[in-house]
């Protein structure tokens, strides 16, 4: 389990947790689910949250970024809308946008 999953069931307990406790105990239960949802709008802004350091020294490991399915930099996301492999750089796109060029352009003298 990661700290990510960790955190959202831990909050999930919490808020489902502080609602029972609020319909059969007390109403003040209520201000705990608030309290528990500001949290995590916060963490949605910051990326973090205090539970997130509990969570680490249990031996939780936060997850790893999935670099396959996003390119890491601009020329990676133009080679990719040009039907492009990922691993060519700005220079071999656009290396290869005039090559096909000329050769549109040599079939075209050719006709």
């Amino acid at each position: 389990m990661t700290v990510e999953r960790g955190l959202r069931l831990m909050a999930g307990f919490f808020i489902l947790s502080s609602v029972f406790l609020g319909m059969t105990l007390s109403h003040y239960w209520y201000w705990f689910t608030a309290i528990v949802g500001l949290n995590l709008l916060q963490s949605a802004f910051t990326n973090w949250c205090p539970a997130m350091f509990f969570l680490k020294e249990c031996g939780l490991h936060q997850a790893q970024r999935l670099r396959a399915r996003w390119p890491a930099n601009d020329s990676q996301a133009n080679a990719l809308a040009l039907g492009m492999p990922g691993h060519l750089n700005h220079k071999s796109v656009i290396c290869n946008m005039s090559h096909q060029y000329e050769n549109q352009t040599l079939t075209l003298k050719n006709q």
